[in-house]
Formats: C-alpha cells, structure tokens, sequence
C-alpha cells in the first residue's frame, strides 16, 4: 500500500477508465508503506514482521507455547518467543472490522497490556497461503516490535542479541471505482483486488483478476447494460487495515444503497485449471441460469463456495455474490500465493478472456 508500485497500478487503471469514459471516483486515504532488512536473533535468521517497528539490542527470552502460558510468565520488557501451540495460526490483525475472532482479541490484548519488548514467532506451513514459515502477526497497529523465522535445531539462550529492521511509514493511496451508469435502480459490483503482498509478484494473487475486470470493462464500454456497474479494483485486501474497501464500503452507505449482486475475481487463471464460479445468497431461479451459463463453457465449472475474499464482506450481508477462481484453488494456487512462486508462468491467458466473456453473461443474464 501506497508504495510506488502500487501507485503506478493505480494510475494505470485510471488512464484505462479514462480512455473508456468511465465516470471515475477516487478515494483517498493514509495508509503505511514497509520497509525492512536482514535481521537476525542470535545466530538465527529471523523475517521482519510486515510493518513492524524496529528493534535492536540485548534481552532476556520468555518462551510462550500456548496462550496460558502467555498469560502466567513474566513478559513485560523481556523477548516472547512464540511458538508450538501459540505460533499455529496467523492471528487477525486488530480490530479487523470483517472478522476478528475472540480468542484473537485476548492475545493481542494481553500482549498490548504487558508490553514485551519484542515477539519472535516460530512458525511453520501457513494453513491458507504458501509461506513458510510465515509471519503471526501482520499488523502496523500492534505496536510491538515482531518477527518470525522456522523452529531453530537448538534451543535459544536464555538472553539473546536482536538485530531487527523494519520501519513503516506513513504513506497514501487511492481507492478507485469505475461506474458505467444504468437505465434502472440496479447495481452490480464487479471486483478484484489490485494490491499484492510484499516480496511477491502476485500474478494469481491478483494481478490476473485485475485483468479480468479491465477486459470486461473493455467489453462493456459499447453495450452497456440497463442496470449501474461499478467497476472496483480494491486496494487494500493484503494490507491489515482493508482501507480501500472500508472507504467504498462508506461511499455506498453513504447514497443508503448496496449493490443488488456482487462478482469476486481472485486467484483465476491456473495453467492447469479451468474457471470455478461458486455462488452465494442465489434463489433457486438465479443458480438455475448460471449453471446453464457455466456447464456451456467448456473453460467453466461449479466451485465449492471459500471466504477469503472480498465478496465475503458482502456475502455476510446476505447480498448475492459471485466468486470467480481457479478449479485447483486450495490444491495448487494457495500454495503459490503470497510467494515468489506466485509468477507470470503460472497465468493461462486464454482462461483469462474466457472468464472475462462469462462475467459479461452472467452480467447480462
């Protein structure tokens, strides 16, 4: 977020909308952008946690291996090393505002109120990307310094010498949606979210999704359709604060209308996949037509319904939603997501326009 990558995709997107006469808003908001070096914990090399505070300097270890332990030892000023139990699974960022589960909330209340000096997590797989191992927290609003790195084959010492950093800073960016105005009081929302994770290229992850929802615009700016379609790039669905769709989220609260159907495109065009649609919130009519739709392309199939995306936060509205992903979504693309692995080679751009046309006959049937 508001790195200068990310501000030339921007840019990029808009001069498409522009060239299409779209009508064009621009959301603003402040964000954090990271930056972060090789960092070590005694003779272990550890990964700065995204947009962590720095840290440097000698401390005495307490080790966690779940949240009672957490809570019993002395932790306050001293170095947490997080691990087993307590480094099992990525915890939410704070506060998160589409889901934050309790037992989130307690460690993360309880480490803010003790106030260690730093956290070191060790880690393994990451249960729902590639990474390995990956980070536990990933939030700039925890305030404590935090790293993660794979389980060491000896045990630390019981004080250790931490070199770790990482630096966030302030920064902008910009939520852009593209509207094609209708004929009715209907609204569609067809979106993708533009922002990749740090040190990834995010071709699956989304960049690919991205270009879906620019060949669709591309397809629709001659043969509009009578209902209002709001094209929506979301920047902000990697990053802890979800700006971009908080700030879209608001502008629709705002005219006291949501969206009467919402397409999701992530994690689409796998060489070895074909294009899976799962619905949500469907009447039975409704699926009827786009299953017909699906089962005559023979790019397209019915996928199981996942949540870890952006229709998510409609879906739970109980607005109709359809999500657009590769077939082999949990087999194959989460294990490339959010890793250098998650490259070009990887995009079948034949899927690509194919998912493309399907989207323009789902929207105009």
């Amino acid at each position: 977020m508001g790195t200068p990558a990310n501000n030339e995709a921007t840019s990029y997107l808009l001069s498409l909308a522009e060239q299409w006469k779209y009508a064009i808003t621009s959301l603003p908001f402040v964000c954090q952008e990271w930056r972060h070096e090789p960092s070590s914990l005694h003779t272990l090399r550890i990964h700065p946690g995204p947009f962590s505070l720095p840290l440097r300097g000698s401390f005495e270890v307490a080790v966690a291996e779940t949240f009672a332990e957490l809570r019993q030892k002395q932790i306050t000023d001293r170095l947490v090393i997080m691990r087993g139990a307590a480094a099992e699974e990525p915890l939410m960022p704070k506060d998160f505002p589409f889901y934050y589960p309790d037992e989130h909330r307690k460690i993360i209340d309880l480490l803010q109120a003790r106030r260690p000096a730093g956290i070191v997590a060790l880690t393994g797989k990451h249960p729902l990307c590639g990474m390995n191992p990956f980070p536990l927290f990933e939030d700039g609003n925890l305030g404590i310094p935090n790293a993660y790195a794979a389980q060491p084959p000896e045990p630390l010492p019981s004080h250790v010498e931490i070199d770790l950093r990482s630096q966030p800073y302030r920064s902008t960016g910009r939520q852009l949606v593209f509207t094609r105005p209708g004929t009715s009081s209907e609204r569609v929302v067809l979106c993708a979210h533009m922002d990749t994770k740090y040190n990834t290229p995010g071709a699956l992850d989304n960049a690919a999704g991205v270009a879906v929802l620019a060949a669709v615009m591309e397809k629709l700016r001659h043969n509009p359709l009578p209902c209002a379609v709001d094209f929506v790039p979301f920047n902000g669905e990697e990053y802890f604060g979800v700006p971009g769709q908080l700030g879209y989220l608001s502008a629709l609260r705002a005219e006291t209308s949501l969206p009467d159907l919402v397409i999701n495109v992530d994690g689409v065009g796998h060489r070895d996949s074909r294009n899976a649609v799962s619905l949500y919130n469907f009447d039975e009519a409704s699926t009827a037509r786009t299953l017909e739709l699906v089962e005559a392309d023979e790019n397209a199939t019915m996928g199981e319904p996942w949540i870890a995306g952006d229709h998510s936060m409609f879906a739970f509205q109980g607005i109709p939603c359809v999500a657009v992903t590769s077939s082999n979504l949990m087999e194959t693309v989460v294990g490339l997501t959010h890793t250098p692995a998650d490259a070009i080679e990887n995009v079948d751009f034949r899927l690509l326009e194919s998912a493309a046309a399907l989207i323009v006959k789902l929207l105009h049937g």
